[in-house]
């Protein structure tokens, strides 16, 4: 005969489940409640199934706040300070989102409810997210239950099943063209010399920031990437991957033109006054080369790149972060492995460099499916002119 506890004076029955002993030998308990003695009894069974997966049931009354406490303290030591006040920032969010909610209290529903309050309003800049940054959002709160999983709070992570907002703004990478790259070739800017170097050895800011001359080996025709320039903490770090530095073969045109380039600093690419550039420098001298491009090649009004008043881009523009991704894209259509291109792109695992792979053949697919498509239309329409002929 099972047994039948007693009602509570509030109409609940509760069941208490004996979760073993803590480190000091007392026994330890939970209680469960349920309208009825059938409720009571399968949340009880339910607490030993998890504890028979390994999982700590008192812990999944654990916030999502205090998880991601937990995590964030645990990656300081793995991340640059600018790295871990970026996963800051987004775990936070998602802590203020979620409010005390338990763990196990936090569905695919819930996480999708927080990526459409992201895509509408950016709590950084007020604006509408792009998609880019929602699925960095997305990423950092699936690391917080990944950790809690790995310590046996949770089983489940509710970020596998939640989808993406539909429409959010799309910010993909993109490669620069061959008439554009043409244009950074041509062009006659003190920009260009980091351009050049993004574009055919994919090296970052940060890294061309800290780049002296001393990295280059034109016997060889290497750049070795030795370290990086932190922007927030404004210092010197060693590279991302735990390779340490990698060498980056550079192609005949790279060569050749940065032997021919004045060395004015110590620095291969330096503010105008020769020392280290910052954040600022990078983003004004891009600028100032977009503007360049536009009174060169552009199809608007032709202003003086000195004007008062801006010049208005008629081409399409570009980030530092483009130019990188024109190597990668170079690297793609050369037939690099993607070992091979981890390794050249500095990239810490390859399942990054597997997705801008990924993404570059279903472009390549897209295109291909418009050729012919436009072929087939072609080939038709001439069959449907010879037939009016006749």
């Amino acid at each position: 005969m099972k047994k039948t506890n007693t009602k509570r004076a509030d109409g609940r029955i509760a069941v208490q489940v004996y979760l073993g002993k803590d480190e000091f030998g007392k026994r330890k308990y939970k209680t469960v409640y349920g309208k009825t003695q059938k409720e009571a009894n399968k949340k009880a069974d339910e607490i030993r199934s998890a504890m028979n997966k390994g999982i700590d049931v008192l812990k999944e009354q654990d916030s999502y706040s205090e998880w991601a406490s937990l995590f964030l303290t645990a990656q300081k030591e793995k991340l640059t300070p600018s790295e871990h006040d970026l996963k800051t920032k987004r775990a936070m969010f998602f802590c203020n989102f979620f409010g005390n909610l338990p763990l196990k209290a936090i569905n695919a529903h819930l996480v999708e409810s927080a990526l459409q309050s992201l895509a509408k309003r950016n709590p950084t800049t007020g604006k509408p997210s792009a998609d880019r940054t929602i699925k960095g959002y997305k990423l950092v709160c699936s690391q917080v239950f990944k950790f809690a999983i790995k310590n046996r709070a949770v089983t489940y992570n509710p970020c596998d099943d939640a989808e993406l907002p539909e429409g959010a703004g799309k910010t993909e990478r993109r490669a620069l063209t061959s008439v554009e790259r043409d244009w950074i070739l041509n062009i006659e800017h003190r920009a260009k010399t980091a351009a050049m170097i993004s574009i055919f050895c994919g090296l970052r800011r940060g890294e061309m920031t800290a780049l002296t001359w001393n990295d280059i080996d034109f016997i060889n025709g290497t750049i070795s990437v030795s370290k990086s320039c932190d922007f927030k903490a404004n210092e010197l770090k060693l590279p991302k991957t735990e390779a340490g530095i990698r060498v980056v073969p550079m192609p005949d045109i790279l060569v050749d033109y940065l032997k021919k380039e004045e060395r004015k600093s110590l620095y291969v690419c330096c503010n105008s006054k020769g020392g280290m550039m910052t954040e600022t420098s990078w983003k004004r001298l891009l600028e100032s080369l977009l503007v360049e491009l536009e009174v060169q090649y552009g199809a608007g009004e032709k202003k003086n790149k000195f004007a008062p008043v801006p010049t208005v881009l008629t081409i399409k523009p570009f980030g530092w972060h483009d130019l990188r991704h024109t190597y990668a894209t170079i690297l793609y259509e050369a037939g690099v492995d993607v070992l091979t291109a981890q390794y050249l792109l500095g990239h810490a695992s390859a399942e990054t460099t597997m997705r801008i792979y990924t993404h570059l053949s279903e472009e390549k697919k897209e295109k291909s499916i418009t050729k012919l498509n436009e072929f087939l239309s072609t080939k038709n329409k001439c069959k449907s002119d010879a037939s009016q002929a006749i």
